[in-house]
C-alpha cells in the first residue's frame, strides 16, 4: 500500500473509462443489442430499446437479465453477437495509461458488465497488458453459476 494513500484498493471501469466514450463503442454496443433481440426475441426494435435499458437497469446487463427471465439465450451466442462487431479499431493505444496503471502501487481490479473476450480486445488495442490488475470482474466472474469449471456454459 502507498505509504501517503488511505486506499488499499483502486477499483477500475473499463468501458468509456479506460478508453474514452467518443470512441462509438458504447453506442455501437446498444446498437448490437437491440439488433441481437429483435433477432433472437422477434421483438421491433422500439421494443427491443426499451427492454435493454430496463433489462440493464434490473439486472446489471442485458444478457444476465435475459438469463434471469429463463430466454434460451447462450452467453457465447450474445457475446459474439453483441461484441464480436464492434469497431475495437477505434481504441487507440495509450502508453501513458499503462504507464500510469503501471505505477499505481495499490492493488487493481478492473470492472466490466462485458465477458472476458470483450475485456482482452479492449486491454489490447490499449496496449494494456491485464497482468497490470490484481483481479478482474466481468460477466463471467459475476455469473459462475451459468458456467463450469472451463468458464463454458453449463447445459
Amino acid at each position: 500500500m502507498a505509504m501517503n494513500s488511505p486506499f488499499d484498493c483502486v477499483l477500475v471501469d473499463l468501458d468509456d473509462t479506460l478508453y474514452p466514450g467518443d470512441t462509438g463503442i458504447g453506442l455501437a454496443l446498444k446498437r448490437n443489442i437491440d439488433e441481437f433481440l429483435v433477432a433472437k426475441l422477434g421483438v421491433t426494435a422500439e421494443r427491443a430499446a426499451a427492454m435493454r435499458v430496463e433489462l440493464f437497469r434490473t439486472y446489471g446487463s442485458s444478457l444476465a437479465g435475459l438469463i434471469a427471465l429463463g430466454y434460451d439465450v447462450h452467453p457465447d451466442e450474445y457475446h459474439s453477437y453483441v461484441h464480436g462487431r464492434l469497431p475495437y479499431d477505434r481504441i487507440a493505444a495509450d502508453p501513458q495509461l499503462a504507464r500510469t496503471l503501471q505505477s499505481i502501487p495499490q492493488r487493481k481490479v478492473l470492472f466490466t458488465n462485458s465477458d472476458r473476450a470483450h475485456m482482452e480486445r479492449a486491454l489490447e488495442r490499449l496496449g494494456i497488458d491485464v497482468a497490470v490488475f490484481d483481479d478482474v470482474v466481468c460477466f463471467e466472474t459475476m455469473n459462475p453459476h451459468l458456467f463450469g469449471e472451463r468458464g463454458r456454459r453449463r447445459a
